[in-house]
């Protein structure tokens, strides 16, 4: 199964982010018969942009869901995420697997 991981753009979620796929790679070093086969990022930002860790883990970009849908309850963004993420062409490049497994920073 693939991991996805959704993220916000801050700092604290760049941290948090860096520490679980970290921790992910060290269980697929420690057990190569995993069935974990795959981790990738789905970030939520303004505008779409990119950040440092793309460049280290593997990383969808989304734009984020507005104040408008949100209302300061930023939380919503991870359902919106994942709803954003299949509309792209780059998940079915990047997740070929038939099962995933979705994460939040937070957890």
């Amino acid at each position: 199964f693939h991991v996805l991981l959704t993220a916000q753009e801050s700092l604290y979620q760049e941290w948090q982010t860096r520490i679980m796929h970290y921790h992910y790679r060290k269980v697929v070093a420690a057990n190569p018969c995993s069935e974990m086969s795959g981790f990738t990022r789905i970030l939520a930002s303004a505008g779409g942009r990119g950040d440092s860790l793309m460049d280290t883990i593997p990383t969808i970009v989304v734009e984020q869901a507005g104040s408008d849908q949100t209302r300061g309850f930023q939380v919503i963004n991870r359902p919106w995420t994942i709803a954003q993420m299949v509309k792209t062409d780059a998940w079915r490049a990047m997740v070929p697997e038939d099962y995933v497994y979705i994460a939040e920073t937070d957890h």
